[in-house]
């Protein structure tokens, strides 16, 4: 999953990749 980094702008596309997140998307429940 990516997190977006700073202003929440159309120009923004600085992005964190969290695995953590990811994990917890896939994860059942």
């Amino acid at each position: 999953a990516y997190k977006h980094v700073g202003p929440l702008t159309p120009g923004s596309a600085q992005t964190l990749l969290l695995p953590e997140i990811d994990k917890a998307l896939a994860a059942p429940g």
